[in-house]
């Protein structure tokens, strides 16, 4: 009988090391009852992955200084990750107002602590980090979109993301004052 070989390169379940302390914390949440539940459920959505691009340990930081500024949202933190900001995208190089949301996004957070959280989607297809940047109690998505130097980005056939409302209302004024990106709509 030929034995049957399961590809486990798409599965969540994949690693071990992973999942069996991630099941381990489910389960002491569930005898422990809530007393504990906030500490399980911060470690839970703080728990490292293996990225899918190169198999490298992402880590999930809460909060982390931002030392080199990709774009308008993208940069890298102190610990080498790099961080996609969650509900946005912004200009790509050659495309107009890519120096303007690369300059504004740099004066926001380059040097400074930022506080990360986080929605549904931790990473993306290439590995980065997706969060929502916080600094100085201000969410650098929703600061980027008001200022038109980046559009909400929809992640289309998934669940609403946090802060979807707020974003689509400041791209929507945003467009009707045509700023940034808007200006020549």
């Amino acid at each position: 009988m030929k034995s049957k070989t399961h590809n486990w390169s798409n599965n969540p379940l994949k690693n071990k090391f992973i999942f069996i302390p991630t099941a381990l914390l489910i389960t002491l949440m569930a005898v422990v009852g809530p007393k504990y539940a906030p500490q399980i459920k911060d470690a839970i959505q703080h728990a490292p992955v293996f990225g899918q691009k190169d198999q490298r340990l992402i880590t999930f930081p809460k909060e982390g200084t931002v030392t080199t500024v990709v774009d308008g949202d993208t940069v890298y933190l102190h610990n080498g990750e790099r961080l996609r900001y969650m509900g946005i995208n912004s200009p790509e190089k050659g495309q107009p107002y890519y120096d303007e949301a690369r300059i504004y996004n740099e004066k926001m957070v380059k040097g400074k602590l930022v506080k990360l959280e986080y929605d549904g989607y931790r990473f993306d297809k290439y590995d980065r980090i997706l969060a929502y940047v916080f600094v100085d109690g201000k969410n650098v998505s929703l600061e980027m979109v008001k200022n038109g130097l980046a559009v909400f980005n929809n992640y289309e056939a998934r669940k609403p993301l946090i802060y979807q409302d707020q974003l689509i209302k400041a791209q929507d004024e945003a467009k009707s004052k045509k700023l940034g990106i808007w200006k020549n709509l």
